[in-house]
């Protein structure tokens, strides 16, 4: 495909948007439990007024999300660097 490298580096952005939109999601249902008084339940997704759960770190919840959002960033920024140069080096 020959896109612009602009182009290919806001693929790249894009390409975390659905990491941060799901990262930000849970982030507010969180803090909104907590400052509820609740304590919020990542099992299940639900804040529990009753009982206190351990945390769960968001790396170990959204691993996979994380290795296919960074893998896919990094090869469009790859795409975007290459596109870069390949056309310094044609135009010199």
């Amino acid at each position: 495909m020959s896109l612009p490298a602009g182009r290919w580096l806001l693929l790249a952005l894009l390409a975390c948007a659905p990491l941060v939109l799901v990262w930000t999601g849970y982030w507010l249902a969180v803090d909104s439990c907590l400052d509820a008084g609740g304590s919020y339940d990542y099992r299940t997704a639900a804040c529990d007024s009753l009982q206190s759960h351990p945390y769960v770190p968001f790396v170990t919840r959204y691993s996979v999300l994380l290795q296919l959002t960074a893998v896919t960033a990094l090869a469009l920024l790859a795409i975007a660097i290459l596109t870069r140069w390949r056309s310094k080096q044609a135009a010199a």
